[in-house]
């Protein structure tokens, strides 16, 4: 009769196997996660901008919310491709100030969880106007 065979060898090894499988489906989720998370707040930096810029272009003399808003929705779809369509802007028209607005969500998504996240963003910037200098003591 021979050496007997280790039986437990080879089942140490089937363990190993299948814990480093479990560890990794779990690291590898945590990494797409981590992923999600940083495509999510370069979503928000990216329509914070477009709107400030939007903004920025409404509140000059002679434009509009309209050429506010229209500046914002282009660099949204060229920060963000065709994700920009996702949102709305708007251009509220005050007395004194321009107030523009995005609003839309974005799709966050790990393995076995998908949501979709609101992402609203506002700001307002002071009216420009052009007042001639009338000269010293000119009414």
């Amino acid at each position: 009769m021979g050496v007997p065979a280790r039986p437990y060898r080879n089942a140490s090894l089937g363990y190993s196997t299948l814990e480093f499988a479990c560890a990794l489906v779990l690291v590898m989720t945590l990494i797409v996660g981590l992923m999600q998370v940083v495509v999510y707040v370069h979503t928000r930096d990216v329509v914070k901008v477009a709107v400030q810029e939007g903004a920025r272009v409404a509140s000059s003399d002679g434009r509009s919310t309209k050429d506010g808003a229209a500046q914002a929705r282009a660099l949204l779809e060229a920060g963000l491709g065709r994700s920009g369509e996702r949102f709305r802007v708007v251009g509220i028209d005050q007395e004194d100030r321009v107030v523009m607005r995005a609003e839309g969500s974005f799709p966050f998504s790990i393995p076995g969880v998908s949501v979709r996240l609101p992402l609203t963003v506002e700001t307002g910037m002071e009216k420009e106007r052009f007042e001639p200098y009338r000269g010293k003591g000119a009414p």
